[in-house]
C-alpha cells in the first residue's frame, strides 16, 4: 500500500513539475501583443461636417420643460442618496474635462454655461444647441450643470467658451 501511494505521489508531483516548467524548457515563445492593423487613409470615407442622412420633418411639438410650483431643488430625491456624491466629489469634479453629449441636442440654460456647439444629426447645419426633446439637456444637467443652492460646492473652473466665439462651420482637423 505504502509502494502505491508513493507511486502516485512521485507521478503527481512529476506532472506538476512538467506543466510549470515544460513551455520554458520546450522553447515556448515570450509573450507579446497583437500587432495593431493598418488602416489605409484612403479607403476611408471623407470626412463630412454632421448632418442629418435625409431630410428630417418634425412630427410633434417640441417638449415644454419647466418647474413645478414648490420644486425644493435643495432636497436631494431618494433615489440619489445611493450614489453618495459627495464621496465622490472629494476625488474630483471633472475640472478641465470636455464631455461630448451625442443626444437630441442640448438647450442652452444658465447653469450649463460652458457649452460648446458642436454638429447636429437632426437639423441640417444646427450645432447641436436645439434640443426639441429636452433628453439631450438633461443628459447634460446630469454631467456638467452647475448647483445653486448654496450648499453643493461649485466645480472648479471649466474652459468657458461663448457660443458666438465657437465657429460650426469650421473644417474638420486633419
Amino acid at each position: 500500500m505504502k509502494t502505491t501511494a508513493a507511486v502516485r505521489l512521485t507521478t503527481s508531483v512529476a506532472a506538476v513539475v512538467f506543466m510549470v516548467s515544460g513551455p520554458a524548457l520546450l522553447g515556448a515563445p515570450a509573450a507579446s501583443a497583437v500587432t495593431p492593423p493598418t488602416i489605409d487613409p484612403g479607403a476611408t470615407p471623407p470626412d463630412t461636417p454632421p448632418s442629418p442622412p435625409e431630410e428630417m420633418r418634425q412630427g410633434a411639438y417640441c417638449t415644454r420643460v419647466g418647474t413645478l410650483p414648490g420644486t425644493d431643488y435643495r432636497v436631494q430625491p431618494h433615489f440619489m442618496d445611493m450614489l453618495n456624491l459627495p464621496g465622490a466629489w472629494q476625488f474630483g469634479r471633472g475640472a478641465g474635462q470636455t464631455v461630448a453629449v451625442i443626444d437630441t441636442g442640448v438647450s442652452p440654460h444658465p447653469r450649463l454655461p460652458n457649452l460648446i456647439g458642436g454638429g447636429d444629426y437632426v437639423e441640417a447645419g444646427g450645432d447641436g444647441l436645439n434640443d426639441c426633446d429636452a433628453h439631450g439637456t438633461f443628459v447634460a444637467s446630469l454631467i456638467a450643470a452647475e448647483p445653486n443652492d448654496g450648499k453643493t460646492p461649485i466645480p472648479p473652473a471649466r474652459q468657458t467658451r461663448h457660443a458666438e466665439t465657437v465657429p460650426t462651420t469650421e473644417a474638420p482637423p486633419p
